[in-house]
């Protein structure tokens, strides 16, 4: 039986209160109270900064404003309308689960990939030749993660993902953020933040020079079908798929749901010359 996980309504998202206190919600959830949040709160810096472009991607698509009028707009309204993230999610939610058999969520297989450990998707556990400081996780002993986690650590892999020998004829190469330094500007609640890493979409005021059309990779019939290695905006760089990674599982046990195994192999290539944002 498949096992469904809709990351729209399912509490994974981490976000931190003024005082501190750590709550997870669903992407719906934490986009709506944003203004109530001071920021999101990751396990690793990683995870952090891939969750603001995961939620940046949607924010822009659903509220992305046509100059400064709009964007002030937007602004002055101190939270985002629900009405509006609901019907876009509404519409998308089909493409928001975890474990969809057809097109899971950040998700797609490599032909002829084994599966394997789930440790070699997070960034903080050791896996492979990699020296084993302060985690002690191995691959022999294998770990598992729930499934908010193992989605947190998707998007992270997606987005800082490094290059090296994939066991296949194509090499991995480094996510969208792996090789740079990545800004945030930061206001004082997650609403503000995103508002303020939100560009707005004008020709003539925006200096990347978005090119149409684009659209986060959720939205995209196929999204590993892209030629060149550039991105084609913003929503693309946000959501680009650097790896072809397939959960498996999960296996259900007295603790819950635990991710165990996937699959993964090279995805997309990014243009050296892209402009990451």
């Amino acid at each position: 039986m498949t096992y469904h996980y809709d990351l729209i309504s399912e509490p994974w998202v981490p976000c931190v209160t003024d005082d501190g206190r750590m709550e997870e919600l669903g992407l719906r959830d934490a986009l709506v109270q944003a203004h109530r949040f001071r920021e999101l709160g990751g396990e690793s810096p990683l995870v952090s900064a891939a969750l603001y472009r995961l939620l940046l991607a949607v924010v822009h698509r659903v509220f992305g404003p046509e100059g400064r009028d709009a964007w002030a707009e937007l602004w002055a309204r101190k939270c985002w309308d629900a009405a509006a993230l609901d019907a876009y999610f509404a519409r998308w939610r089909h493409r928001f689960d975890l474990f969809d058999e057809d097109r899971p969520f950040f998700q797609a297989s490599y032909p002829g990939a084994k599966p394997k450990s789930i440790i070699s998707l997070v960034h903080h556990m050791a896996s492979g030749n990699n020296p084993v400081l302060f985690d002690h996780h191995t691959e022999t002993d294998g770990a598992s993660l729930s499934p908010a986690e193992a989605a947190r650590a998707l998007v992270a892999a997606q987005s800082f993902g490094l290059g090296g020998l994939s066991g296949f004829p194509e090499k991995f190469t480094d996510g969208s953020c792996a090789r740079g330094v990545l800004f945030l500007v930061v206001g004082d609640t997650l609403f503000e933040t995103l508002m303020l890493n939100m560009p707005y979409r004008s020709k003539e005021d925006d200096p990347l020079g978005l090119e149409k059309p684009d659209m986060p990779c959720w939205e995209m019939d196929d999204p590993l079908n892209l030629d060149g290695g550039r991105p084609y905006g913003l929503q693309d760089r946000y959501t680009w798929l650097n790896r072809r990674v397939r959960l498996l599982g999960p296996d259900i046990g007295p603790s819950g749901p635990r991710v165990r195994e996937m699959t993964w192999g090279p995805g997309l290539r990014l243009d050296e010359k892209a402009v990451t944002q």
